[in-house]
């Protein structure tokens, strides 16, 4: 696996040609992450044709930024629906299968703004800080299932080279390595830091 920037605004079938065409595979499903079937039979989808599931990243996510006292239900309902309750569909559907396979990765895309917060973010801000913790939770979980999960801090930290992103993952992760799959930055957009954690886990 590599990383391979695409271009702004790429459609589906446009980054799955641009994936193929620099020698990669890919694929393209399209699902709706607030709706369980709708999750669950991508995760089939996948186990069908391909026999196997390697890793999950939940990295769907909106935000309807506003004041609170102005927010609407509906905004409010669909930030947590896709941020949130879509995080919680997609591993509850990964989770068994990795468990059965004797292990597996999940990322969970959270921010710093989970942690600091930021005006006009009620509801990003919520969901956010509510993954950190759910990835928390989860990751103590799964820690006997052989299962590594990490929520990805996205951050742009005045980072330059691969080698500086991979000393901070390295340093976040003598924390406290035993107590739990421990939570990181990325930096430097472009890094793969996916593959880092499968072959340094």
């Amino acid at each position: 696996m590599a990383t391979l920037p695409l271009a702004a605004g790429a459609s589906l079938a446009e980054a799955v040609e641009e994936i193929t065409a620099a020698g990669g595979r890919a694929e393209s499903v399209t699902l709706d992450v607030g709706d369980r079937p709708s999750v669950e039979a991508a995760v089939r989808g996948v186990l069908d044709t391909h026999g196997r599931l390697d890793g999950l990243v939940n990295n769907a996510g909106v935000t309807r930024d506003n004041l609170l006292l102005r927010m609407k239900d509906e905004d409010w309902n669909q930030v947590l629906a896709t941020n949130l309750t879509g995080v919680f569909y997609c591993c509850h559907a990964a989770l068994p299968y990795f468990k059965k396979r004797g292990g597996g990765y999940i990322i969970n895309i959270s921010s710093v703004v989970g942690e600091k917060g930021y005006p006009n973010q009620g509801g990003y801000t919520a969901t956010k800080h509510a993954i950190s913790g759910l990835t928390r939770s989860i990751s103590l979980d799964c820690r006997k299932y052989d299962i590594a999960i990490w929520a990805n801090y996205m951050m742009g930290l005045p980072t330059e080279t691969e080698a500086e992103v991979l000393q901070t993952v390295r340093m976040v992760k003598k924390i406290d390595p035993d107590y739990y799959s421990p939570s990181f930055f990325t930096p430097h957009p472009g890094t793969d830091l996916y593959d880092y954690c499968i072959e340094h886990d």
